[in-house]
């Protein structure tokens, strides 16, 4: 199913489904689509959408990888975070559990309700969700100052939850496929019993703050199938301490091999939220500090590192 609409006035499925998305209050966390061509005689379409200008979660990954491998090599005197700082992870989470809320239910938990006769949202699953689709745009003025603003894209494989394509097996990206996601035997007892709902996008978000965390490429992700005794990918007792508490059970939540423990999408957002979003308490007493995703990272610190437009020798940009 590419397409969407009757015939005489059909809409490229991909552009259609992008572009509800983006149109949605809260929509910010979705690449904006601003229109579509289509090439008959090529039998191919085109999209046209937002600029983009720091490159791409995958981007982020090599960059920092990059760096830590260049401070090794330096030698044990240089005392430097090697990893992604962890504001930008937070940012990076919160953006996604937004980009879910809409997919899923077309608005932001904290949105107001849709006027009355509204047609009912159709849920959308994308079923390609990978740091290599999730694109950064310019930093806001106000929340999450200094760090670039994360989007979702490239519904390609995407389709409402409702049609039959929702649930065709083995589509996505190797190593970013929830269990359910996966092309299992015929002899295989999840083959029939593993369907996919809203709750599947949930998982890989969850796999991609680990690449995140771990600094894993697409390369080096491996795939977690539904197996007699799954296990699914979790950050290590090493790991666990250099980022917040958490953080790491949001993420290991979000990875349960059973769909029913992964929270939903809006439940997700609000845990995030109670994280980011809050004013801090200093004794019982209401603090000057602003909540965490307003607050302007430590630059003597934090280093925000994406790909810089500015400079097309650069490879990194610092804040």
């Amino acid at each position: 199913m590419w397409w969407s609409g009757p015939v005489a006035d059909r809409l490229p499925l991909e552009y259609d489904l992008a572009r509800k998305a983006c149109q949605c209050v809260g929509g910010d966390t979705i690449v904006r689509v601003d229109g579509y061509a289509t090439y008959e005689r090529c039998a191919m379409y085109r999209l046209y959408s937002e600029y983009c200008p720091h490159g791409d979660l995958e981007d982020v990954i090599k960059l920092y990888k990059d760096l830590g491998l260049a401070m090794n090599a330096l030698g044990p005197g240089i005392h430097f975070n090697k990893g992604i700082p962890n504001r930008m992870l937070w940012a990076i989470f919160e953006a996604l559990s937004s980009a879910l809320c809409i997919l899923q239910n077309g608005r932001l938990p904290t949105s107001p309700p849709p006027p009355p006769n509204t047609p009912p949202y159709q849920p959308i699953i994308h079923h390609d969700l990978k740091p290599a689709n999730i694109f950064l745009s310019k930093p806001h003025a106000t929340f999450w100052p200094g760090i670039p603003i994360p989007k979702l894209g490239d519904f390609g494989l995407s389709a409402p939850l409702t049609s039959p394509e929702a649930q065709v097996p083995g589509i996505g990206t190797r190593g970013y496929q929830a269990p359910e996601q996966h092309r299992y035997p015929p002899e295989s007892p999840f083959r029939y019993t593993t369907l996919q709902d809203s709750k599947t996008d949930i998982w890989v978000v969850g796999r991609i703050m680990l690449s995140l965390m771990r600094l894993e490429d697409e390369r080096n992700v491996h795939p977690a199938p539904l197996t007699g005794g799954a296990i699914m990918p979790r950050l290590t007792a090493l790991d666990r301490p250099k980022f917040p508490s958490k953080m790491v059970e949001l993420v290991h939540d979000c990875l349960e091999a059973e769909k029913g423990n992964r929270p939903c999408a809006e439940v997700l957002w609000r845990r995030i939220r109670e994280e980011v979003g809050s004013f801090p308490d200093q004794g019982g007493l209401y603090s000057d500090l602003m909540p965490m995703r307003m607050q302007k990272g430590d630059v003597e610190r934090e280093r925000i590192m994406c790909s810089n437009p500015g400079d097309i020798y650069a490879s990194f940009g610092l804040e």
